[in-house]
Parts: C-alpha cells; sequence; structure tokens
C-alpha cells in the first residue's frame, strides 16, 4: 500500500504564515445570525461571553459560521488550540444548507477536543455549510481557539483505500475473520464498520495495531442496536447459550499534534472464555420515547485504566438526565413503573448523592449515551461504582454480588427504566 503522506514543508510554512496573518475573526452567537465565511484558513474564536442555542450538536456556549468553499474538493474542518495541550472541551458541528434546522448533519464530532474534525467531501461553490461549536460542559468549556478550514489531507490520488471499502456504515459492514488482518486503511470521520459472530461462552477482545492518535470502537447487535463504545479494545460476551452476531465500529481521531488524518493499521480478533461476573435480567426493557430499549450494560475497564467495574447506559432518550440505582435482589419480571418496569427488590439505593463518588447524574446525548456529568464515569461514559455503596448498604467486599439498573426521565416526564444488571464485585 502507498505509504501516506503528511503536508509538505512548503505547505505547511504557508499555513503558519496565513495564521499569523489572521486577525480576529467575527463569530455569529446564534444560528440566526451566523458569520459568512469563505475558503480555506484559520478563523479564531472565543466562547467566554457565548449563550447557549440548545441545538445542534451538544448547543452550550456555542458559535456559529456559515461557510461557502471556493474551490470545489474535499474539506477538512478542525478544531486548534493554543499550546501542547487544550485548556477545555468542546464539539464541532457541520450541516449542509442556509437554514438552521440543522438536520443535514454532515457531521456532529464530540470525541474529546472534537479531535479529527468533520470531514466534507464534495463540496462545490454553490454549498453552504453552518458550522458550529459547542462547549462540552456549559459555562465551564469555555476560551480561546482556532478553527481551521483546509483541503482535506487525506483525499485521492495521496491514498488508496483497502479492499473491505466501502465499509462505512451498518448495513456496508464486510465480515472480519478471527486473527491478523492486515494492510487496513482509515479516515478520520470515515469509520470503518465490520461483522463478526461471538460463540457461545465466550467474548471477543479486539485491538488495532500500528494506529497512533486516538480510537474508539463501538459495537452494535446485528440488527443496529448499539450495544456501547469501549476503548482499547471490546470485551463483550453473550449471555445466553447462543452465538451472538454483532457488528464493531472503529472510530479514528488523529493525535492533537498530527496534521494529517489518515492511517494504515492492523487489526487483531481474538475470542476468549467470556466473563461471567456480569448477567443481565428483565432484558429487553421496554421501549422509551426514542422506540429503543435503554441499555445497561457493564464492563472491566483495561488494567491502565484502573481494572475497575464501568457501568454503561445507551440507546436513551436525547437530552434526559437519569442515575444508576443498585439492589441487593432482583426480579424479573419486576413492576410497572412509569413507562418501565423496576426489577431491583430488597433494599433499593440511589447513586445521587451531590458532591461525592456515589453520585452518578447524567443526561442522554444526541446519539442516546448517556454522559455522566459529575464526573464518576469513564472518560464522560457511565458510572465507575465507587468501594462504597449508598445509604443504607456498607461497601461492597469481594465476591459479593449487587443488580443495578438506571432510572431516567422522558420528554413528557414520566419515569423509564433500563434493563438490570447483576455484577459480582
Amino acid at each position: 500500500m502507498t505509504p501516506i503522506p503528511r503536508l509538505g514543508s512548503a505547505l505547511s510554512a504557508c499555513l503558519i504564515a496565513f495564521t499569523l496573518s489572521q486577525p480576529a475573526a467575527a463569530q455569529g452567537d446564534s444560528c440566526a445570525t451566523a458569520t459568512p465565511i469563505s475558503g480555506s484558513g484559520v478563523f479564531p474564536w472565543d466562547n467566554t461571553t457565548a449563550t447557549s442555542s440548545g441545538t445542534g450538536c451538544i448547543g452550550n456556549n456555542d458559535l456559529f459560521w456559515s461557510w461557502t468553499p471556493s474551490v470545489s474538493g474535499d474539506y477538512l474542518v478542525e478544531l486548534i488550540w493554543p499550546g501542547p495541550d487544550p485548556a477545555f472541551d468542546t464539539s464541532l458541528g457541520v450541516y449542509a444548507g442556509v437554514g438552521c434546522g440543522l438536520t443535514q448533519s454532515v457531521g456532529c464530532n464530540v470525541a474529546p477536543f472534537a479531535r479529527g474534525g468533520v470531514r466534507i467531501g464534495g463540496a462545490t461553490p454553490q454549498d453552504t455549510y453552518i458550522i458550529q461549536i459547542s462547549a462540552w460542559q456549559a459555562g465551564v468549556d469555555i476560551g480561546s481557539a482556532e478553527l481551521h478550514i483546509l483541503p482535506a489531507p487525506c483525499t485521492a490520488p495521496n491514498f488508496i483505500d483497502d479492499p473491505w471499502e466501502d465499509n462505512d456504515t451498518l448495513a456496508q459492514a464486510v465480515p472480519l475473520p478471527t486473527g491478523l488482518t492486515t494492510n487496513l486503511f482509515i479516515v478520520a470521520g470515515d469509520p470503518d464498520f465490520y461483522s463478526l459472530t461471538i460463540p457461545a461462552g465466550q467474548e471477543l477482545q479486539i485491538q488495532p495495531v500500528g494506529l497512533s492518535g486516538y480510537h474508539e470502537f463501538w459495537l452494535y447487535h446485528s440488527n443496529g442496536a448499539l450495544v456501547g463504545p469501549r476503548y482499547n479494545g471490546v470485551y463483550y460476551g453473550p449471555q445466553s447459550g447462543s452465538p451472538l452476531d454483532v457488528i464493531v465500529e472503529l472510530r479514528w481521531f488523529p493525535g492533537l499534534a498530527e496534521r494529517d488524518n489518515c492511517r494504515e493499521y492492523d487489526l487483531d480478533v481474538q475470542f476468549q472464555p467470556s466473563d461471567p461476573r456480569f448477567m443481565s435480567f428483565c432484558n429487553p426493557s421496554a421501549p422509551n420515547s426514542a422506540g429503543r430499549a435503554t441499555i445497561l450494560n457493564g464492563w472491566v475497564n483495561a488494567p491502565q485504566y484502573g481494572s475497575r467495574v464501568t457501568l454503561g447506559s445507551f440507546n436513551g432518550p436525547f437530552d434526559q438526565f437519569g442515575y444508576f440505582l443498585v439492589a441487593n435482589q432482583f426480579a424479573d419480571p419486576g413492576i410497572p413503573l412509569g413507562l418501565g418496569e423496576l426489577c431491583l427488590t430488597g433494599t433499593i439505593a440511589r447513586y445521587n448523592v451531590a458532591g461525592s463518588p456515589l453520585d452518578s447524574l447524567g443526561e442522554y446525548d444526541h446519539e442516546g449515551i448517556f454522559q455522566n456529568v459529575v464526573g464518576t464515569g469513564f472518560f464522560g461514559y457511565g458510572f465507575i461504582p465507587p468501594d462504597d455503596l449508598p445509604a443504607p448498604f456498607g461497601m461492597i467486599q469481594a465476591g459479593e454480588t449487587w443488580n443495578f439498573q438506571v432510572w431516567h426521565r422522558e420528554p413528557g416526564g414520566q419515569s423509564h427504566l433500563s434493563n438490570g444488571l447483576s455484577v459480582q464485585f
């Protein structure tokens, strides 16, 4: 495979000179007042005083631009922070068209610091795009940085796709064999999808080889229902006695210092006996207002992340809050509660103790993923139960089994619940 070239030094020098010559750009505090910009360039911004629209990609302390390309081609829209490390976290959304409905999404990048940006393919001077940057946490992730719009570095003829393409959507997932598959290729903002079958009593372990930057694996049932994200490997096994057909999505984001947004990589797929510590019940839960079953699952983080049990929740209704419940017993089926089913019995406690590790408060984002807003999750996702349990319980002891559900609100004000999950510690 042809090596992936980096941006040349001459082009880099031009970009640096261009950056230094740019004055502070105007910026729109709402979609209706989006600032017109055009062509390639560097556009400084500051969202310190920006208000929150509550729309689009996150919508906190957000700014808007209306961008038109000067020449046809593929473009990369990305955020660049001064200094080696970003001081705050933002999302980046790009939408086709001139209206403020923000329904024709080109991409909503909610990865940390919007790594990898958003790629726009086949743009012409007749097209207009709305660009939105948004604070991850309102009133917290604010400050100054730059919006970069450049010709996409990874555009033909600078790279050659691997023979697995096009495997860019769930419907295009290609079968992946066990073992090491080599000479694969990925572009930031253009994920790869693979299908495989997890044998009964086994769990999947999957790792990229030779892939710098930052990556995420997302796991789906074969019908497209999201199981959840995993980091540095997917560990998931069927909890029934039958094989399980799944689809794995690999998302990749270049490191903050990397200027090209494509990579070659290998993928290692292995199976091992499944983890008996996790068992679901009342699964699936009743459909929520989004028409999906709210999912609760769990995993043990890799050693470099503390080997802690983490609970994640997915497929929830957008912008609705919730928290985790724990009990010493469960029943399947449970009893009706709101629009869902409470399957915890015995003594039930809530992880909603404000200002402590026993607080699991969060809300579901636009992809239905439970985002922990109080700092007790794993990279912002889900919840990591501490050794202490909420009152009236004491501490978790080795070998004990505890039962969990997620309670969440629905848009109409009703209550709903996820499936249940028993975890042996």
